[in-house]
């Protein structure tokens, strides 16, 4: 942030918080979440430097799900780790998007990420659903909603400030760049 946080905080959309893999929630990130949180302000989190070494998704996961509370929803996985991170899944139509050059090329999820994707994807669409009571009580008698309910569900969620995506990338890469900015748009 340039000048006053306060300030800028104040008159955004929403605010995009780019995390470090490699360093994790730094000081100015974390204050500028407590303003942003003060002020009610939407967020989404960008976990960047997936492709450096030390880089760690899971670990960058937990401490913002410890930092900044239960509300952070990861809608992606990266494929891949440090110098072999090559992609992104998408945990609401369950593709994966491979990169090359800045290019991505969308494919079936990768077989060893199935599981993992799965029981995110879970995760994520109770802690969506809970947030709308009468999609709440469909999903409790068995019916699934949406991938376009569930994105409609989230996005009131992160225009209450109540639900944080986390997707995930390389800026430098480029991986999954694009794809942020089509958050960005679709969100905010």
């Amino acid at each position: 942030f340039v000048g006053d946080v306060h300030a800028a905080l104040r008159v955004v959309d929403l605010a995009v918080f780019v995390v470090s893999a490699v360093e994790g929630i730094e000081v100015q990130t974390a204050y500028a979440w407590k303003v942003a949180e003060k002020l009610n302000t939407p967020r989404m989190i960008f976990v960047n430097k997936l492709d450096k070494e030390r880089a760690s998704f899971d670990r960058t996961l937990a401490e913002l799900r410890n930092k900044f509370g239960a509300g952070i929803a990861p809608i992606e996985l990266p494929i891949g780790e440090e110098e072999a991170f090559h992609g992104v899944t998408d945990l609401f139509r369950n593709k994966a998007y491979i990169y090359d050059s800045g290019k991505a090329e969308v494919v079936e999820m990768p077989e060893e990420l199935t599981e993992r994707a799965h029981e995110v994807h879970d995760n994520l669409v109770e802690g969506i659903v809970v947030a709308d009571d009468d999609m709440l009580e469909q999903y409790l008698e068995g019916t699934i909603p949406s991938v376009q309910e569930l994105e409609a569900t989230m996005a009131a969620g992160v225009a209450s400030a109540k639900v944080f995506p986390v997707v995930c990338g390389s800026a430098i890469g480029p991986i999954a760049v694009d794809r942020l900015a089509d958050f960005i748009v679709e969100l905010g």
